[in-house]
């Protein structure tokens, strides 16, 4: 399978992006990106996402349910990528399947041109997140549309680093070795796979996106709250892997810096 992106003809206007499960520190950045380079870009939010950043940011925002499938394909009309960013640890991995499985449904029914989707390393095997996250990425794959799944390592935000900050002593796998990736450099990353004068040669690739440097959660980790109580398969992901060294560099094929 190839990895390589080849140039194709531009279209004569950009046409629009989508973000999905847009969340408070990538959201906004891709959209600020997206819009500085002329094309519209559109965020599909809940009610917690930040809408009126996202907004400031460029972005022309419907509010609605991930799993409201009507609503999302009207917000999907005309769309050529839609960028899916997902939730994450913020909700149990089965609903991060249903409102995946909604998401590329409405894709396929307003014939999205291609589909970007953030996963996580290791992704198919281990915890329920990652068991979850395979589920996704398949459902991805079997589209009628483009598609590349960047497999990331945890991003440096700070819900990350709230979240690390709340687990108990001694429960969190503190040796765990990550490659932390920045939110701007993950926003740059998705433009950079969006660019609609390029495509990949496969239909479908996968790609690893790890910082540009390792670390362990233990040093992410600065306690600032007293200790909570932290859902299962939070604790099961943290335990990682949180790298993916195996597979072709995402920032190699975008010919995008991770630093």
């Amino acid at each position: 399978m190839g990895h390589v992106l080849r140039t194709r003809a531009p279209l004569e206007r950009p046409l629009p992006v989508l973000i999905t499960a847009p969340g408070p520190s990538i959201g906004p950045l891709l959209a600020a990106r997206v819009a500085r380079s002329g094309g519209e870009v559109r965020a599909f939010c809940s009610e917690n996402d930040p809408v009126a950043l996202l907004r400031q940011s460029g972005a022309f925002c419907a509010v609605g349910s991930l799993v409201d499938e009507g609503h999302l394909e009207r917000a999907m009309e005309r769309v050529h990528t839609v960028v899916h960013i997902g939730r994450g640890f913020a909700v149990p991995p089965e609903v991060l399947v249903e409102e995946a499985a909604t998401i590329i449904s409405a894709a396929v029914g307003a014939e999205v041109r291609r589909i970007v989707l953030l996963s996580v390393p290791g992704a198919g095997v281990g915890d329920r997140l990652r068991l979850a996250a395979g589920e996704v990425e398949a459902l991805v794959a079997d589209g009628p549309f483009e598609s590349v799944v960047l497999r990331v390592s945890l991003v440096d935000t700070p819900a990350l680093r709230e979240l690390l900050g709340a687990v108990p002593s001694g429960q969190l796998a503190a040796q765990n070795v990550v490659a932390p990736v920045a939110p701007d450099r993950l926003a740059e990353l998705l433009a950079a796979f969006d660019d609609r004068e390029r495509s990949l040669v496969e239909s479908h690739d996968t790609f690893g996106a790890d910082g540009p440097s390792t670390t362990t959660l233990g040093a992410l980790t600065v306690r600032t709250a007293p200790p909570l109580a932290i859902e299962r398969h939070v604790m099961d992901a943290l335990a990682g892997p949180w790298t993916s060294r195996e597979l072709p560099s995402a920032w190699a094929a975008a010919g995008v810096s991770p630093a």
